[in-house]
């Protein structure tokens, strides 16, 4: 059975003892004295797991390079605000008497099933499924003198599930308030009525959030409505937090449809101009139409997700984010953003802090989380931003989503693991089209690894369970990459013996008595490479303003050293040499488990290592058809960070019981302008591309999970500013190591050309 809601298909640990309820700066504190338990502070098993990862922030945020102001600062309109709906809601006035005007009721009936509870939410609420009231706040710009007329972009928000009794939609007053300052209309929806203990309802709310679009096609064309004439058709974006953002989904997905796929007595004739969609830490798979997961198509996607969410507890959107696809005759884009220390509740002014209700101090590390004001200054900056940049086409904010640290200044303090993928993008290798190693996704393209100690395609799953020895699904694939290089000696001699064309010079190079941590190898430090066949990168039309995407994970574990490569055999050998046995490990890589252990080594050598904590760096190699090369640091386009500790639960035993890992497996995207390396080697001919190579020159050992790689076009609005300033100069900080051909060329004998990794051809 496919994961119905994330935090409840799980199966949850029972209550624990109580414990001391930790003192909470910055949260909004809901837990009344009598719930406050006054127990003993030594009481065993209530020790805080409280632990959180040193913070690179400083470093990684220290540019500003967008220039102007945040977008998380208000507009030229003034603000307004009312409420619309049955004008008959018993439980709140501003959906009784003080709407500004009444809307009728939709029939959900057949989309929602109540159960048992249908009668105590009647007596509740006052109504059922079959007259579901459309009900929402509105905060809208007000034009001020000499400000332009509408007509304004419409953006739709619904909130996720909470206490019914305790009203959800008015906790993002705070985008309200920005985005109407900003020229948008924004539209809270009351889906209060479908929160509670329903089960299987996220279609009803994706198709709630249609039927108030329907609704505000009449508030448009009725001359009484004082919304006349002032909605701009063309650009509309639905957003949604938690089941919401899950049902924004939906809702896109029915948008295109003519029926409702799991009843085709239900019609649908919506057709909207949708073009932009938002989710706030969602959920996935709570319902599947047709027992399929939803596919998306052509539409602009963000996504986030705080990595200490007490109630979603793993990124479940990555999972529609690796669903969201392009044909290429749209200029879209989708990005995904997970947030260090933020949670679940934080995003929604009235939910706050305590992600598993009344009873979160005694279970939850609430001391850990990012201020409240932070969590919400990054979901404005990043959503309008986005809003601006979808539905408006201003250009000025399109970096950021390719690159985050050009936005330093802008972003509260913390750190965050960005992905970004334009309609443009192509896969070299997704690793999801066959079970071969040494193939890519398109035809011709041929992969390959030397001198690695893990070299395995796998599923990336998230850290939550479907079963206890089953995780959630990425619903993609990705390459495992393992190194350990141990040879004791001075690179550099290695590589001027090579290139002085003396290969036993070369061996005897790697054994002088001088030690590199780096170590050496005659045949050039371990490496992943994808082969491109001739002709593909003009064809794809790879220039100055073509990018590389991929996605690197880097993972806890320190890969054994590999078996050295099996010699290639001589005319001495006999039929039973190893090179006549199929199996043999000609590339040099260590076999695996289908499941290898994630935890880190616990040598002692390794320890006491100081490189160990040092950060991990490798360098991305191009080469042309001619030879011609040039190589970066990765580090130059984004932090590779190891992966981020979680730990939620007060109890270090539950969340070790509860969680296979105590990390997300969060990939980092590596958007590189390629003009970077034509910036180091002008004889780089990309057009000519033909090589890529993963050199693992800079760190000793580690091991990355790869995903995504391809080629892209975004445009030059995404790609400039930089924060390197676009030059592709490396600093002093980014010195090539001994091996690297940083700068190298060909033919120039001050700067020659190493063949890095180059396997011997065949004696």
């Amino acid at each position: 059975m496919l994961p119905a809601d994330f935090l409840r298909s799980i199966p949850q640990p029972p209550a624990p003892p109580l414990c001391p309820v930790p003192r909470c700066r910055g949260v909004r504190a809901r837990v009344t004295a009598a719930l406050v338990p006054v127990v003993v502070l030594l009481l065993p098993g209530c020790g805080t797991s409280l632990h959180l990862v040193e913070s690179d922030h400083a470093r990684v945020l220290a540019h500003q390079a967008i220039e102007g102001e945040s977008p998380s600062s208000p507009g030229v309109f003034e603000v307004g605000f009312l409420t619309y709906g049955s004008g008959t809601d018993r439980n709140r006035i501003e959906y009784g008497d003080s709407v500004a005007f009444t809307t009728t009721a939709v029939d959900a009936s057949k989309l929602v099933s109540l159960g048992g509870e249908a009668a105590s939410r009647k007596r509740f609420w006052g109504f059922g499924p079959d007259e579901f009231p459309r009900n929402g706040r509105v905060w809208y710009p007000v034009r001020p003198e000499g400000a332009a007329d509408g007509p304004f972009p419409l953006v739709l928000i619904v909130h996720g599930n909470h206490n019914p009794r305790e009203f959800s939609d008015p906790g993002y007053a705070y985008l309200g308030e920005l985005l109407a300052s900003r020229g948008f209309i924004l539209v809270s929806v009351d889906m209060n009525f479908l929160n509670g203990a329903i089960r299987g309802e996220n279609d009803a709310r994706g198709w709630m959030l249609l039927q108030h679009l329907k609704a505000w096609q009449g508030f448009d064309a009725d001359e009484d409505n004082p919304f006349h004439g002032t909605v701009d058709w063309e650009r509309i974006a639905l957003m949604g937090h938690s089941r919401g953002g899950e049902a924004v989904a939906h809702a896109a997905a029915f948008n295109r449809l003519t029926h409702y796929p799991d009843d085709a007595s239900l019609t649908f004739d919506f057709g909207f101009d949708i073009r932009s969609l938002v989710a706030i830490a969602p959920v996935d798979g709570q319902y599947e139409p047709s027992n399929r997961a939803v596919p998306l198509e052509d539409v602009n996607y963000l996504v986030f997700h705080g990595s200490h969410d007490g109630d979603v507890t793993s990124f479940a959107g990555l999972r529609q984010y690796a669903r969201v696809g392009f044909s290429g005759r749209v200029p879209a884009f989708k990005s995904a953003v997970y947030v260090y220390r933020a949670n679940h509740g934080q995003w929604n002014e009235e939910w706050g802090a305590f992600d598993n209700g009344p009873r979160s101090p005694r279970i939850l590390a609430l001391d850990g989380l990012m201020p409240m004001e932070d969590q919400l200054e990054f979901a404005r900056v990043y959503i309008a931003a986005f809003l601006e940049a979808t539905l408006r086409e201003d250009p000025r904010f399109l970096p950021l989503f390719r690159d985050h640290r050009t936005a330093g200044g802008w972003l509260p303090p913390t750190m965050y693991k960005t992905r970004f993928q334009h309609a443009s993008f192509r896969p070299l290798a997704d690793f999801s089209e066959d079970i071969d190693l040494t193939t890519g996704t398109v035809p011709g393209v041929t992969l390959q690894g030397v001198g690695l100690s893990t070299w395995r395609e796998g599923e990336m799953v998230l850290r939550s369970r479907i079963t206890p020895q089953r995780q959630v699904s990425q619903q993609r694939q990705g390459v495992w990459l393992g190194w350990h290089r141990t040879a004791e000696a001075e690179p550099a001699a290695a590589e001027k013996a090579a290139s002085a064309g003396d290969p036993d010079a070369s061996d005897a190079a790697c054994e002088v008595a001088t030690t590199d941590d780096l170590g050496c190898d005659p045949m050039g430090p371990p490496r992943y490479s994808i082969a491109l066949p001739e002709g593909l990168a003009a064809e794809w039309g790879a220039g100055t303003g073509t990018t590389l995407e991929l996605e690197v994970a880097p993972t806890e574990r320190k890969p054994p050293p590999p078996p050295p490569p099996t010699p290639e055999p001589t005319q001495a050998d006999g039929p039973d040499d190893a090179a006549n046995d199929p199996s043999a490990n000609r590339a040099g890589v260590q076999e695996q488990d289908a499941n290898p252990p994630t935890a880190p080594s616990t040598d002692p050598d390794d320890e006491d290592d100081p490189e160990e904590s040092e950060p991990m760096d490798f360098s991305l190699e191009l080469v042309d058809a001619s030879g011609a090369r040039a190589t970066l640091p990765i580090s130059q386009f984004g932090p590779l960070r190891a992966p981020l500790d979680i730990r939620v639960l007060r109890r270090s035993d539950l969340e070790n019981s509860r969680f296979p890992t105590l990390h997300e497996v969060v990939g980092h995207g590596f958007s590189v302008p390629l003009d970077e390396f034509t910036s180091v080697n002008p004889e780089l001919d990309l057009s000519t591309l033909r090589e890529i190579h993963l050199v693992f020159d800079r760190t000793r050992v580690g091991e990355i999970i790869v995903s995504g790689v391809g080629l892209a076009q975004p445009g030059d609005a995404f790609l400039a500013p930089r924060v390197n300033g676009g030059t592709g100069a490396p600093s002093e900080t980014d010195a090539a190591p001994p091996g690297s051909n940083l700068g190298c060329r060909p033919g120039n004998p001050e700067a020659p050309c190493v063949e890095l990794g180059r396997v011997p051809g065949p004696t």
